[in-house]
């Protein structure tokens, strides 16, 4: 890798963690040559930051405390075709991939895979004009695989103890609408009460 390469990259860590993005920093610094390196720990600095730094590459969690990146990725792709994503998230791939897949994200990395997957994958998403998606494949046992982008946003209010009228005013939605996403995502995962939802989540790697 040349240093020419390597200057004209910028990263933007969105993970509301430190430890993750002081981690990420470390590695890409060290290992890749990356020395413009921003950093946003909320949903709300995600967007803000892609637009004033205007980074080649972000990579980003699926979950902050004040929302779920599923609620800016579609503007930040729309606004930002030429920006190179990657998911960096310790939820399920099976879950989440095909949903971030239907708004052109393709590259979904798990935190807990192993040191040399982390940095081939992130040597590929830096450095390749066009990286292979890397997409796990489908468990048709996990319920939450059913679920809409929608109602995945919903579903994590849930699962943070929010209350209907909480998630309405959060993702700008009628509490009614809330309602009805609420409904159907007891019915498409089997339960009939938040208690339920939360333990099945739980069990299959969800959490708030």
């Amino acid at each position: 890798m040349s240093k020419i390469e390597t200057t004209a990259l910028s990263v933007l860590s969105a993970d509301d963690h430190t430890i993750v993005r002081t981690g990420l920093q470390m590695l890409l610094h060290f290992k890749y040559g990356i020395s413009k390196f921003y950093e946003a720990a909320s949903c709300e600095e995600l967007l803000a930051h892609v637009r004033k730094y205007t980074p080649t590459h972000l990579i980003v969690d699926m979950i902050f405390k004040d929302g779920n990146s599923l609620e800016v990725l579609p503007n930040v792709v729309s606004l930002f075709p030429d920006l190179k994503i990657m998911v960096y998230s310790m939820l399920p791939a099976d879950v989440y991939a095909p949903v971030l897949q239907k708004i052109g994200i393709n590259l979904y990395l798990h935190k807990g895979s192993p040191q040399a997957l982390i940095e081939q994958t992130l040597k590929n998403f830096l450095f390749e004009k066009s990286p292979a998606a890397n997409l796990q494949k489908e468990k048709e046992e996990n319920p939450f695989r059913q679920l809409s982008p929608r109602e995945l946003e919903v579903l994590h209010y849930l699962l943070r103890g929010e209350g209907i009228g909480a998630a309405a005013t959060a993702l700008n939605l009628h509490k009614s609408t809330v309602s009805t996403l609420r409904n159907r995502i007891y019915e498409k995962v089997g339960v009939s009460n938040v208690v339920e939802l939360v333990e099945k989540a739980a069990i299959n790697s969800i959490y708030p």
